[in-house]
C-alpha cells in the first residue's frame, strides 16, 4: 500500500505561538500519522516568513493572509468589517483565503489524498471538493452553543461567523468530534451527522522538574483559558464557599485571562486573593511540573469538547474536579479519576473542593486506574480508527501502516 499523502489546512499549529488545543491535536495525529509510513502535511496560517519549513521531519508551510489576497479586497473587507462590526469574520475569510490560494498550489505540486480542515477558525471556507479527493472536517468546537457560553451570539459578527461555520461541515464529505456532546449538539440543533473520534493523545514534551515559583505546600489547579465557557466564574464564586470552611486552602491558576478576567475574581476573593497563585501563560514543560504536585485539577466547563487539559492530567495521574454534561462526564470516573458536580453551581462545585481538600475522597493522586476511554487515544489506536473512518467514508479500506 503506497503511503496516503494527507493535508492538514489549520488556522494554528505548534510552530506558532499560543496554538491552544487545536495545534497539539494535530501535532500528535502528525506524528503518529509519519510514524506509519505516511505523508501528512500541515498549512496553517503564520505571522512568520510565510513559506515551507521541515519540523520534526513533516513538511509545514506558514500561510500570510495578506499576501494571498488582492489589496483592493483587503481594502473593502476593511472598510465594510469597520462599518457593520464583522472584523473577527473578515480577518477569518481572510485567511481562508489566504489558505486555500496555499493549498490550491500546493496539491497541484502533490495531489492530496485526504484533506483534513477544522470547523474553528474557517479554514476550509474556499476549498472545493474533488472527487479523487476525501475531505473531512473535525469539529473543534460548536462554534453557536461555545460563543453563547461566552455571552457574544448577539453580535452581528458571531452569528454570521456560526452560518459560515456551519457551511463548512456540510460541505464536507465527513465530519467528526472528538466528543459525543459536540457531535449529538450538532446533530439535534442543526441536523449534521457527526461521527466521533477520540483524538491521539501524549504529553508533548518533558515535565520541568525545577521550576521558578515556590508553589503551595498544598493546592489545586485551574490551566486553561479564563473565561464564561470554561466555568471559571463558576470557580471564582465557589471559592469563598471553601474558604469560609477551610481558610489555608489553595490554588495555583496558569493560563490567558480574557477581558480583565482576573480583577473581577480578585475584587470578589477580598483577603483570600492571595491564595490563588496566578502563572499566566507558561510553557509546556512548566505546565507539567506544575500539574503533576496537584492535588486535583479543577474543570468546571459550561461547553467543551475533549479538552486537552483533561486528558493531560488523567496521563499525569491527577484526578480532574470537572462538570457534568459538557464531555468531561465521557472520560471521568466519579469516585475512581475524580469528581463529577453539575454545571454552574458555586455550592455543589464548593463542596467537591472541600472534600478533596480534606481528603474525604476514595481517589489519590497517582494512585487510581486510568479509565478505559484514555485506551482508545493511544496514537496508534486512535490513529488507525482515523484512518479507518476515512476509509469509510472514501468506501475503500486503508490499512493503517503504509507498505
Amino acid at each position: 500500500m503506497k503511503p496516503l499523502k494527507i493535508a492538514f489546512v489549520t488556522p494554528t499549529f505548534v510552530t506558532e505561538p499560543n496554538s491552544g488545543g487545536m495545534g497539539a491535536y494535530l501535532h500528535r495525529l502528525t506524528k503518529a500519522l509519519r510514524d506509519l509510513g505516511h505523508q501528512p502535511e500541515v498549512l496553517t496560517l503564520s505571522r512568520e516568513m510565510p513559506g515551507p519549513i521541515e519540523f520534526e521531519d513533516i513538511r509545514v508551510e506558514r500561510v500570510s493572509p495578506s499576501r494571498a489576497i488582492p489589496l483592493g479586497l483587503l481594502r473593502r473587507l476593511a472598510r465594510l468589517s469597520s462599518a457593520i462590526d464583522i472584523s473577527d469574520v473578515a480577518e477569518r475569510v481572510a485567511g481562508a483565503l489566504g489558505l486555500a490560494c496555499a493549498f490550491n498550489r500546493r496539491n497541484q505540486e502533490n495531489a492530496f489524498d485526504v484533506l483534513q480542515t477544522a470547523d474553528y477558525g474557517l479554514p476550509g471556507l474556499f476549498i472545493k471538493r474533488h472527487p479523487r479527493r476525501l475531505h473531512l472536517v473535525r469539529c473543534s468546537w460548536a462554534a453557536d452553543l461555545f460563543i453563547k457560553a461566552d455571552g457574544n451570539l448577539n453580535k452581528l459578527d458571531s452569528r454570521l461567523y456560526c452560518r459560515l461555520d456551519r457551511r463548512c461541515i456540510r460541505r464536507a464529505d465527513l465530519a467528526y468530534a472528538p466528543s459525543h456532546f459536540v457531535a449529538n449538539y450538532y446533530r439535534e440543533a442543526h441536523g449534521l451527522d457527526l461521527q466521533v473520534l477520540r483524538p491521539p493523545v501524549m504529553l508533548e514534551t518533558e515535565i520541568a522538574t525545577h521550576l521558578p515559583w515556590e508553589l503551595p505546600e498544598r493546592y489545586l489547579m485551574y490551566f486553561g483559558a479564563i473565561c464564561p465557557r470554561k466555568g471559571t466564574d463558576v470557580l471564582a464564586a465557589a471559592l469563598p464557599l471553601v474558604w469560609r470552611q477551610e481558610p489555608g486552602f489553595s490554588m495555583v491558576w496558569a493560563g490567558e485571562a480574557w477581558h480583565r478576567a482576573l480583577d473581577t475574581y480578585r475584587a470578589l476573593w477580598g483577603e483570600h486573593a492571595a491564595r490563588v497563585m496566578w502563572l499566566g501563560l507558561i510553557p509546556k514543560p512548566q505546565v507539567y511540573g506544575v500539574l503533576r504536585r496537584a492535588d486535583a485539577v479543577v474543570i468546571p466547563s459550561r461547553v467543551d469538547n475533549l479538552p486537552n487539559t483533561l486528558i493531560e492530567s488523567l496521563l499525569l495521574k491527577v484526578p480532574v474536579i470537572g462538570s457534568f454534561g459538557a464531555s468531561i462526564d465521557e472520560v471521568i470516573e466519579p469516585g475512581v479519576s475524580g469528581e463529577l458536580v453539575p454545571i454552574g453551581q458555586p455550592a455543589a462545585l464548593a463542596d467537591a473542593l472541600l472534600r478533596v481538600w480534606r481528603r474525604e475522597v476514595p481517589w489519590r493522586a497517582g494512585q487510581f486506574p486510568l479509565p478505559d476511554v484514555i485506551h482508545e487515544m493511544e496514537p496508534r489506536v486512535a490513529t488507525e480508527n482515523f484512518l479507518r473512518l476515512a476509509g469509510h467514508a472514501a468506501n475503500r479500506p486503508w490499512p493503517s501502516s503504509a507498505a
